[in-house]
């Protein structure tokens, strides 16, 4: 897996919101809700519909190359790049989900935590050993960690 770092311009705001379905009335379909992160098939989504206003006559090549599975791509996920570059970016993924079950004493805490870094991933580092200073640093309200 290869990763690819999308830079935007300074300033620049998301909204991943998750619609409310057709039947809703526009006043309750605001977006309100919003996702921690960019997910693959509203990626996806987005590439098909901008290919399909740029070159209509490709996008069906586009969409078969994908099913051919030639062109693949996951969700986007935060990167932390450091001013000093010899520093390298801290990526970070989802905390899986199978994790909340983990038998730990603050589980609250625990369910709080949305985003790992790459590294504690990589070092399988366990949960107890997130809320250990010496060991990892918690970032953005205690809800993601390097």
């Amino acid at each position: 897996m290869q990763a690819y770092i999308l830079k935007s311009r300074k300033g620049a705001r998301f909204h991943f919101g998750k619609s409310l379905g057709n039947y809703s009335t526009e006043e309750s379909n605001a977006l309100q809700d919003t996702s921690e992160y960019l997910h693959s098939d509203t990626l996806w989504s987005a590439l098909v519909s901008v290919w399909a206003m740029c070159k209509p006559e490709t996008v069906a090549n586009f969409i078969d190359e994908c099913k051919a599975g030639n062109f693949k791509i996951s969700s986007a996920f935060y990167h932390v790049e450091y001013k000093d570059k010899k520093d390298k970016p801290v990526f970070f993924l989802p905390k899986p989900v199978s994790l909340n079950l983990y038998s730990f004493d603050k589980p609250k805490e625990l369910k709080r935590i949305k985003m790992i870094s790459l590294g504690v991933w990589q070092n399988g580092l366990s949960p107890e050993d997130w809320f250990n200073e010496e060991k990892c640093t918690l970032l953005q309200k205690k809800r993601s960690l390097p």
